[in-house]
């Protein structure tokens, strides 16, 4: 059987995560503007993108480790 006759992988999320990523989006274009110094930028896109982590990234890697896809 090959992979893509698997079904596909619906991601469950939370109500508000739309909402989320756009108060994440709001934070990171505030960041853009008011800092100068690239350092304190990627310190913010650091901090958003760990944010998102959770609620999405964390769920399809152990989905993705559990059908034995290669890293």
């Amino acid at each position: 059987m090959s992979s893509y006759d698997n079904l596909p992988f619906l991601h469950p999320t939370t109500n508000d995560l739309y909402d989320r990523a756009n108060d994440l989006s709001d934070q990171l274009m505030a960041s853009r503007k008011k800092n100068v110094n690239l350092e304190d930028y990627e310190d913010d896109l650091s901090s958003v993108l760990g944010s998102l982590y959770d609620p999405v990234s964390r769920q399809v890697t152990q989905r993705l480790r559990g059908l034995n896809v290669p890293e």
